[in-house]
């Protein structure tokens, strides 16, 4: 199942903390009103 991933991996908990970090952190501060999708490109395989 990994190989359907375009980061060819599964996601471990830090890759979620540091997209929890960025959003919490000033680097986002003017970001409002969208999702951020952590999940290695499986979407983006997708559409």
């Amino acid at each position: 199942m990994v190989e359907r991933f375009p980061a060819g991996r599964f996601a471990t908990p830090a890759d979620i903390a540091a997209a929890v970090s960025y959003l919490a952190g000033d680097d986002a501060g003017y970001v409002h009103g969208t999702t951020l999708v952590v999940d290695g490109g499986a979407l983006a395989t997708r559409l």
